[in-house]
């Protein structure tokens, strides 16, 4: 079964297994670019610019020397990603017997107390709502 490919040049379809026509020749793009003629891959370096290192204050040129410096202080390096919200204590599951129960105290007339600001605006105290 034949391979076909559509040629952006003329906009006909080519078989893969028969010789490019000469005419749609290249037009692909070469799926990778290179940084460099050099025939070596990226490599991270460890300089970088100086900087004054936050938990101690000294200059730093080194990346290695400024996470070690981190670590020493307790510190740890985040990066860009925005830190997820700390979760707090597990809630226990509310049953459909525990909702049946509160409504049907809301319809005997229960009401709950409920928190009133004084006059201060800072501390919170509790009234009785039927009050």
């Amino acid at each position: 079964m034949a391979q076909l490919r559509s040629c952006r040049v003329c906009g006909e379809w080519h078989d893969t297994f028969d010789p490019w026509p000469s005419a749609c020749r290249g037009h692909w793009r070469e799926t990778t670019t290179t940084r460099s003629d050099l025939p070596a891959p990226a490599i991270i370096r460890d300089e970088m610019p100086p900087v004054k290192g936050m938990a101690d204050g000294v200059v730093y040129d080194s990346k290695s020397a400024l996470r070690a410096s981190y670590r020493a202080h307790g510190m740890r390096e985040m990066g860009n990603d925005a830190p997820s919200a700390p979760s707090g204590p597990a809630r226990e599951k509310i049953t459909c017997d525990e909702i049946a129960q509160a409504v049907a105290k809301v319809k005997e007339g229960y009401k709950p107390s409920v928190p009133i600001e004084h006059d201060t605006g800072d501390d919170l105290a509790w009234a009785d709502a039927a009050a």
